[in-house]
């Protein structure tokens, strides 16, 4: 089924239950393969969150190239700014590389509450309830409970 069994056992066990449970979901299933989500395991929520400030209500081509240009502005293209390197670059720059104000503002918010201490590190989360995490980092402007959700998904 799954190459990494070990670390997904909660879903592979509810992947067999519906297959019990429902024969037309379990051809489904089986015509649909094992889910593969790679995890970045060097990921922090802040460039969790970042990328997903950039990719709200546009299409994924566009938020790359802003995102990308963005990199650029703040001085590092092969990473993505850390919040103190974020926070010191010119808004002017940074909205000049096509980010909105709107989500310059989500931005700033977020690399502001990072760069202070008030939300939870990579590490801290892991030890942490997905309810707990959700209530930690709601309080970002731009992010609700649905963007933490497919953060825990596709990072934690």
């Amino acid at each position: 089924m799954n190459s990494k069994p070990k670390r997904f056992p909660q879903a592979l066990k509810a992947v067999r239950h519906l297959k019990a449970q429902d024969s037309v979901l379990a051809k489904i299933i089986e015509e649909a393969g094992p889910v593969r989500i790679e995890l970045n395991p060097h990921q922090s929520i802040y460039e969790a969150l970042a990328r997903s400030i950039f990719y709200q209500q546009v299409h994924a081509k566009a938020a790359a190239a802003i995102m990308n240009r963005v990199k650029i502005a703040c001085g590092s293209p092969d990473q993505f700014p850390s919040p103190e390197v974020f926070l010191r670059t010119p808004e002017t720059t940074v909205r000049a590389a096509g980010m909105s104000q709107s989500k310059f503002k989500s931005l700033t918010d977020l690399a502001t509450r990072v760069s202070r201490g008030e939300l939870p590190t990579r590490e801290q989360a892991e030890k942490m309830s997905d309810q707990e995490i959700i209530d930690a980092l709601v309080i970002v402007r731009g992010i609700g409970p649905w963007t933490v959700q497919m953060m825990l998904i596709f990072t934690l």
